[in-house]
């Protein structure tokens, strides 16, 4: 199974036609902390669609708010962007408005594999006994049995 995220085409001792066609996709997260007299702020995770863009908020047990999270096309830049925490408080903003008054502890870029298409990845893996998990921005697989992962070869 190859299962390195975006580092699964550059894999090393890895012949070249087996390796999946994925590409790296930049995705910043910000962590915000809600003060135990705004507690709870939020009891389930938000998903939405602001602007066009894909925004979810996640509460977490110690008290801490997820928000993410952007997908930009830059290659291996992990570099957190003004804009992008920019855009996700705004875009949290109009779901949440009182999410702009909680204090922001963490910043975060990291890198997701995306496919060709942005979507499962399509090609067959080409030896038997191998898979490999969708190539996409917005899915993983857990195991190789996983019904997520579409192509495993016998």
């Amino acid at each position: 199974m190859l299962a390195a995220g975006s580092l699964s085409g550059r894999l090393t001792g890895v012949p070249d036609d087996v390796l999946p066609p994925v590409r790296p996709v930049k995705g910043q997260v910000l962590r915000l902390t809600v003060p135990e007299r705004h507690a709870p702020f939020l009891s389930r995770t938000v998903r939405a669609v602001v602007r066009g863009s894909h925004v979810y908020l996640v509460p977490r047990e110690n008290g801490e708010l997820v928000v993410g999270a952007t997908s930009e096309e830059l290659g291996w830049d992990t570099t957190v962007t003004a804009g992008g925490v920019y855009e996700l408080l705004r875009d949290a903003h109009e779901l949440v408005p009182g999410i702009t008054e909680l204090p922001l502890t963490e910043t975060r870029a990291g890198l997701r594999p995306g496919s060709p298409t942005t979507r499962r990845c399509s090609v067959r893996p080409p030896c038997r006994g191998c898979c490999w998990p969708p190539g996409t921005t917005a899915t993983a697989c857990s195991s190789p049995r996983s019904p997520a992962m579409p192509w495993r070869m016998p």
